[in-house]
């Protein structure tokens, strides 16, 4: 949280910056930043209204870099309390707390495979297989999956086979490996991979 007192319509916008602080003490970088009309805000009574019973919804408000015009550089998830510096005393801030933790379940729909490598003369017999590397799981599914096999395949195989992932908790790495093989009954052979 950070106070500041604003005078309007001097101090009509704010711009809220995100950097990237570099260790060794150099300058920091821009990532991104929004700019908020403080003035268009004050002057809303529906945004009066809610302010007043401190009750304002999270904005997710994107970030833009000057130096990649229209490019979209992620988002920062805020809100703005205004008050009328003889009320600011006796009005707390609002409660800030972290949301609730969420249980996710990932699932993955292969349809299908086209164009895949032959590894015989004319033919695959095709496999796909994930492998989820994610310390939070604790899904009943093992985190490696795989679909049936598509024996003689020339051109496409259709699998519309699913991959489900129960029970992740929040993480900061959750990673899926997608694995394309040619099955065979003495052992598979490796075709192409994707993260």
């Amino acid at each position: 949280m950070e106070e500041r007192d604003v005078e309007l319509p001097k101090g009509s916008r704010l711009e809220v910056r995100v950097m990237d602080a570099e260790d060794m003490g150099f300058k920091d970088r821009l990532i991104g930043s929004t700019i908020i009309d403080l003035e268009d805000r004050w002057h809303s009574t529906e945004w009066r209204r809610k302010n007043d019973i401190q009750n304002l919804a999270v904005e997710s408000r994107p970030l833009y870099n000057p130096d990649f015009p229209g490019v979209n550089k992620g988002a920062i998830d805020m809100w703005v309390e205004m008050l009328e510096t003889a009320k600011s005393a006796e009005i707390k801030p609002s409660d800030l707390r972290p949301p609730p933790e969420t249980i996710l379940e990932s699932r993955f729909v292969i349809w299908g495979a086209k164009d895949v490598k032959k590894m015989r003369e004319e033919y695959s017999n095709v496999m796909i297989s994930t492998s989820l590397d994610c310390k939070e799981y604790s899904g009943q599914y093992d985190p490696y999956q795989q679909t049936d096999e598509h024996y003689n395949c020339k051109d496409v195989a259709i699998f519309n086979w699913r991959m489900v992932y129960p029970k992740i908790r929040p993480t900061r790495s959750c990673t899926v490996q997608i694995d394309c093989w040619h099955y065979e009954l003495l052992g598979n052979e490796f075709i192409g991979t994707l993260n």
